[in-house]
């Protein structure tokens, strides 16, 4: 396998009214190179990157974890690898990719 990147853009909806945005990356059977450029409220650094035909879990959070009532998570530019997905209600990047 050649390491491809994914790059793209999460959105966090917080009820209450605070709206993060950041991009983020993931290097499908890359070396753990950067993961993380600008953002607010959205905290994860690094993300682990996926291996292909390996299940894969990640929650990303945001600053405002613990005290929102809700947090609508969705992607708002550029997409994750084949088999992945992003759960709109908890955060969580899952699936294997392939």
């Amino acid at each position: 396998w050649s390491p491809v990147e994914y790059k793209f853009t999460v959105q966090a909806v917080v009820s209450g009214g605070n709206t993060y945005t950041k991009e983020l990356r993931l290097n499908l059977n890359g070396d753990n190179l950067v993961k993380r450029t600008s953002g607010g409220g959205i905290i994860d650094a690094v993300l682990p990157d996926p291996v292909p035909d390996v299940a894969y879990s990640y929650q990303l959070t945001t600053k405002d974890d613990n005290t929102a009532e809700s947090i609508e998570w969705s992607i708002i530019d550029g997409e994750l690898p084949q088999g992945l997905t992003l759960n709109s209600n908890t955060g969580v990047i899952s699936g294997t990719p392939k």
